[in-house]
């Protein structure tokens, strides 16, 4: 384990000195806080901060939005998942295999075990919908919460985008008033049909 860290840092190293070499730009040593040399960056070298390494230093991807789907939804597999097992079937405008994944903490919708309502301002719902034909994600239903967005509809904006291929960028299918009309008659869960698991 301990031999893997040093080689990646090692090639992490190498890699940095290549494209500075490539580059052509100048490395300037200087004294750091503490007297340890340090090279000084430009503004368009600059180092991530800790939040893009992981505990042993190294650089962590970062995720990225499917394509066509707003920045605010990368990295939405991680997010909380809502529902126990996969639902199947469903409405037509979100017919097949889905998940209903919220990016906050359970505790955060539920204190004492039991879901409150409404969801705290900036939450995001997501619904990603595999059809029956398809090995990819088709469908990509979001309920997004800004305050004063949408005090209509307790600030709840949505859209629903689909894509026919894998590779290709998803595309605004429905949104606004359309999917609100469905989801107003679950104003009691705060728009949302998928209780919390």
């Amino acid at each position: 384990m301990e031999a893997n860290i040093i080689i990646r840092q090692n090639n992490y190293r190498m890699n940095l000195i290549l494209a500075l070499i490539l580059i052509g730009a100048p490395v300037f040593l200087s004294c750091g806080d503490e007297g340890e040399p340090v090279s000084p960056m430009t503004d368009g070298e600059m180092q991530p901060d800790n939040g893009d390494k992981d505990p042993d230093g190294m650089m962590v991807e970062q995720p990225e939005a499917l394509p066509g789907l707003p920045d605010y939804t990368a990295g939405f597999e991680t997010w909380l998942k809502m529902n126990a097992e996969p639902i199947v079937g469903g409405s037509p405008a979100h017919f097949g295999t889905k998940d209903i994944l919220i990016n906050q903490e359970r505790e955060a919708l539920a204190p004492d075990g039991k879901q409150k309502f409404p969801y705290p301002d900036g939450s995001i719902i997501v619904k990603p919908v595999y059809r029956s034909d398809q090995d990819f994600i088709g469908i990509f239903a979001l309920m997004r919460k800004e305050a004063g967005s949408n005090p209509g509809a307790n600030d709840w904006t949505f859209i629903e985008y689909s894509r026919r291929e894998g590779d290709a960028a998803f595309t605004v299918l429905a949104k606004g008033k359309l999917c609100e009309g469905c989801h107003s008659g679950v104003q009691d869960t705060d728009y949302a049909f998928q209780r919390l698991e």
